[in-house]
Parts: C-alpha cells; structure tokens; sequence
C-alpha cells in the first residue's frame, strides 16, 4: 500500500467546522490499493506506483492545537473497510515537491536555568521565538511545577542555524543594563540532510 502524505496548513480562522467532522467517513472515492508485483531493473528491486494511488490530502485546521497535534506526529493510520492507511503529516508549502522533505518540523527546546520572573507564557514564547515559532508549552511549565526549566514546543526550519544561548537584558530604572545569557538545550530535533532535503 502506497504511504498517503498529508499537507498541513494552520490557517487560523474560526469556524464552526471542527477536526472530528472533517475526517469522519464519507462515501469512498478510491479502491485499496492491493499488493505491487516487484519487478527488477538492472538486477535491483522496482515497483511501480500509478500516480492515483498515491494521494495528497490538504487539511486546513483552524485550531493551533489540532495543528501542533497533527505535525507533531511522525505517522499515523487511518482505517477504512479493514485497509489501514498510514499517513505522515508534513506542513504545506507553496513551494511544495514531493521528491524532497520539508525542512518544517517540530522541536522541544527546554531553557535551564531561567530565572523564575521569566515563566510566563509570553516570556517564554519571546525566548522560543530566537528559535523558531513558539507553539504551546508543556503542562509542568504551564502549571509552576518545575522551577528548574522551562520547556517549549517550537516550530523550526532544519536548514537554519540552531542558537545554544540567549542573551537576556534588564534595563534598571536608572538606565544600568543587567545581562545573563539563559543556555538553550534542545531535547529532540530530527536530523535534515541540506544537500538531499531527506
């Protein structure tokens, strides 16, 4: 069975549509896809895919947190008359091939070390933003339970450069600037060939 790709895209306007309506079952418009014959080229392995059995599927979410959700899966299976369908979630782009992966993914970074006056949302939001789109943060920093760092969900781009630091400022009312550079630490990115966008 061919791997169904599907193409985010967090357009941000409410609706009254919601992320359980748009996948529910509706009438079907294409066969299972049966098992492919291998054939051999060249005494290496081949098989051939029509262009219909391979889908791109484009979901609009209006909800951030059904959009963090989606690209935050690497796979998952949707099931219909006893076919499983695996689907991995990539973010639409304009620019779109897909011969090549997008550089778009999600990534923990956490910030040890900061100083508790900083674990407000949008504090925290603000430091994320040196590293990429700040989209929600966990629930322990959410709910002050852990003091000792402050850990973000980001979207980041893959060709870019990671900072490992951050320079935070405090200008004292008597215009004396106070810094302290706040470490990054990042818990999990995927690695991204430049060369091969794989």
């Amino acid at each position: 069975m061919a791997t169904t790709a599907v193409i985010i895209n967090n357009i941000g306007k409410p609706s009254t549509m919601t992320y359980a309506n748009t996948i529910k079952p509706r009438s079907p418009q294409y066969k299972p896809v049966p098992m492919k014959q291998i054939a051999y080229l060249h005494g290496e392995p081949r098989i051939i895919w029509e262009e219909k059995e391979v889908a791109y599927v484009l979901i609009r979410t209006t909800l951030l947190e059904n959009y963090v959700t989606l690209l935050s899966k690497p796979q998952f299976y949707i099931t219909h008359k006893q076919w499983s369908y695996p689907i991995r979630t990539l973010k639409w782009d304009p620019m779109f091939d897909p011969k090549e992966e997008t550089s778009i993914a999600i990534a923990w970074i956490s910030f040890p070390s900061l100083p508790p006056n900083f674990f407000g949302k949008e504090a925290i939001f603000s430091l994320a933003a040196t590293v990429g789109k700040p989209l929600q943060v966990d629930m322990v920093t959410l709910n002050n339970t852990r003091p000792s760092c402050a850990r973000v969900k980001v979207e980041v781009d893959l060709m870019g450069e990671f900072p490992t630091r951050i320079n935070v400022e405090k200008r004292k009312k008597t215009g004396e600037v106070v810094e302290k550079w706040v470490p990054i630490k990042y818990d999990y990115v995927l690695k991204y060939c430049k060369a091969c966008k794989l």
